[in-house]
């Protein structure tokens, strides 16, 4: 019963509902997930004494928005009216990788970030920048000599 667990059964809900349903108005699931995400945003901007969003206040503010948003994106590129670059298939690729590696890479880094002084604003939205570019590269890295390597080991056996 933890609220996280709702954001996994989201995205299995959605792969259900997606290979299920007929696809069709998916500007308007992806504008309001857009929006819904917009206010969620300019909320905890507005009243940053909210900023620490945990638990259900999490699954609240975030599992909707990004629910909406990639099933619009899916049902517009499957109807082709949305092509993205092939980089996002190599990333959904290695999201497995990147979701079981992002604790461990984003724990190192806030271990390093401890042994610096807090910088400004600015410096910090380098630093998460540079932190999430930190996971994906590692998520991928695991990804391509890891799991790939295993799993076409797992198919020859």
């Amino acid at each position: 019963m933890h609220p996280y667990t709702l954001e996994f059964i989201a995205g299995c809900f959605l792969g259900i509902l997606i290979h299920r349903e007929r696809h069709s108005r998916g500007l308007i699931f992806l504008a309001g997930g857009i929006i819904l995400y917009g206010g969620t945003v300019f909320q905890l901007n507005l009243f940053p004494s909210q900023g620490l969003i945990t638990g259900w206040n999490r699954v609240l503010h975030f599992v909707l928005p990004h629910a909406l948003i990639l099933y619009g994106a899916i049902t517009l590129e499957r109807q082709g009216r949305l092509s993205l670059p092939p980089w996002f298939n190599r990333l959904g690729d290695a999201s497995y990788s990147i979701y079981l590696s992002h604790v461990l890479v984003l724990s190192a880094a806030g271990s390093l970030w401890t042994f610096f002084p807090t910088p400004a604003s600015f410096h910090r939205a380098v630093v998460l920048t540079a932190m999430v570019g930190g996971v994906i590269l590692f998520g991928w890295l695991s990804f391509r000599y890891v799991e790939s390597p295993l799993l076409k080991k797992i198919r020859e056996w």
